[in-house]
C-alpha cells in the first residue's frame, strides 16, 4: 500500500508539473502578445511621488523572516516608497511592529474561493510594482498574480521560465550561496547596491513578548541559556528525541561547575515530546501561544539548538549563535546567517539519520 501511495504521488506530481508548463506556455504567448502592442514602460523613477510596492511572499514563517532583510534594504533606501507584502495566514505575523512595512495582505492559497477578494484587494491599492520573490525557481501563482495585479512594473530575477511576464528582470547575486544573498538580487532593481548593505533578517518584538520570554527563564533558573526547539515543518527534519536529551546532558558535562539552563520549545503537537526531552535533559518545556512566543525565546537566550526550520533565522534576526540540522542540500542555503552558528547535516535526505556526536561537538563550540 506504502509503495501504491508513493506511486500515486509522483504520477500527482507529473500531472501537476505537466499543467503548470502548459500554462506557462499560455501566459508567454498572452504576454508576448500584449507587449507587441504597448512596449515595456519605461524605467521608473522610485524617489518620485510616492510609489507603492508589493512583494510577495505567502509562503511559510522562515521564508518571511528572511525577507525582512530585503524589504528594510529596498525601504530605506527610498524613504518615500511604501512597501506592502502579500503574506499567508501563518506567517503574517513576522512583520508585527516592522517600521519599514505598510499594509499586509493576505492570501490564502488553500482557499481558493478567497482568491477574487485578494485580487480585488491589489488591484485596488493600484501598485506600482509587484516583486516575484522566488529566486531559485520559478512560481506561476507569482507570475499569474504579477500579471493580474494591475502594476505597471513586475520584477524579478532573470533566468527563470517565468521571465516573459517581467518588465525589470535583474540579474542573480553572483557568488550567492546563502538564499538571502540570492534575494539582494531584487534590491538592485531599486538601484540598491548590494555589497554596502546589512541584509540581516529582524523581528520586532513587543515589551510584553519580552516580558514574558524573560519570566519563563528566569523561572528556569540562572546561568548560559540555550533554547532547544523541537519541532519542524516535516518529518524528515525531525531529529529523534533521545539524541536531543543527549546533546543537553552532554553540553551540562562538559561545562562542568558552569550552570546551563535549557528551555525545550515545539509547536503545540509536539509538547509531549518537548516535555519528554526536557525531563531527560534536565531542561523545562515551555508551552508557547505563538510563534512569536518562540521568537521572544530566542531574543533572550544565549544559543539554539534547532532543527532545519524558522527558528534558525529568527536566531540570525536576532544575532544568536545557533547549532542547526539539517539535511542533505540545505544547509549552505538555509542555514544561520551571519551569526556564529554552525549548520550539522546529514547525507541523508531526512536528519533522523544524524548521530549525537557531531552536534555535542558543535554545541560546545557555539556554548563556548
Amino acid at each position: 500500500m506504502r509503495r501504491d501511495a508513493s506511486r500515486k504521488r509522483i504520477r500527482d506530481k507529473s500531472v501537476e508539473r505537466a499543467v503548470k508548463r502548459g500554462l506557462i506556455r499560455a501566459m508567454r504567448v498572452l504576454v508576448r502578445s500584449m507587449r507587441s502592442r504597448t512596449g515595456l514602460p519605461p524605467p521608473p523613477d522610485w524617489d518620485s511621488g510616492a510609489p507603492r510596492v508589493l512583494y510577495l511572499r505567502y509562503d511559510h514563517v522562515g521564508d518571511m523572516i528572511l525577507a525582512t532583510g530585503i524589504i528594510r534594504g529596498i525601504a530605506a533606501a527610498h524613504p518615500r516608497l511604501m512597501v506592502d507584502v502579500l503574506a499567508s495566514r501563518s506567517n503574517a505575523s513576522v512583520l508585527a511592529g516592522n517600521p519599514y512595512i505598510g499594509r499586509v495582505v493576505l492570501f490564502e492559497k488553500k482557499r481558493p474561493w478567497t482568491w477574487l477578494r485578494t485580487l480585488r484587494a491589489i488591484r485596488g491599492a493600484r501598485y506600482d510594482a509587484v516583486i516575484d520573490t522566488k529566486v531559485r525557481s520559478p512560481s506561476f501563482t507569482d507570475a499569474a498574480i504579477m500579471l493580474l495585479s494591475g502594476a505597471r512594473h513586475r520584477i524579478g530575477v532573470a533566468g527563470r521560465a517565468t521571465d516573459v511576464v517581467l518588465t525589470l528582470p535583474v540579474a542573480p547575486t553572483r557568488g550567492a550561496v546563502h538564499y538571502v544573498d540570492y534575494s539582494t538580487a531584487l534590491a538592485t532593481a531599486f538601484g540598491v547596491p548590494v555589497e554596502d548593505r546589512d541584509w540581516r533578517p529582524e523581528i520586532v518584538l513587543r515589551p510584553d513578548e519580552r516580558v514574558w520570554a524573560e519570566a519563563r527563564w528566569r523561572e528556569a533558573g540562572e546561568g548560559t541559556r540555550l533554547l532547544v526547539n523541537v519541532s519542524a515543518g516535516d518529518r524528515s527534519r525531525y531529529w529523534p528525541w533521545d539524541r536531543f536529551a543527549a546533546a543537553v546532558r552532554a553540553l551540562r558535562a562538559a561545562r562542568g561547575d558552569r550552570a546551563l539552563v535549557a528551555l525545550v520549545v515545539g509547536t503545540p503537537s509536539d509538547q509531549v515530546r518537548a516535555e519528554r526531552i526536557a525531563a531527560a535533559s534536565g531542561g523545562m518545556a515551555v508551552a508557547t501561544r505563538s510563534v512569536r512566543d518562540a521568537f521572544a525565546l530566542v531574543e533572550a537566550s544565549d544559543a539554539v539548538l534547532t532543527a532545519d526550520t524558522s527558528i534558525t533565522h529568527a536566531a540570525s534576526a536576532f544575532g544568536k549563535p545557533a547549532v542547526a540540522l539539517f539535511p542533505l542540500g540545505r544547509g549552505a542555503l538555509y542555514g544561520p546567517y551571519r551569526t556564529g552558528g554552525r549548520v550539522v547535516s546529514t547525507p541523508a535526505p531526512a536528519i533522523d539519520s544524524l548521530p549525537a556526536e557531531p552536534v555535542i561537538r558543535a554545541l560546545t563550540e557555539v556554548v563556548r
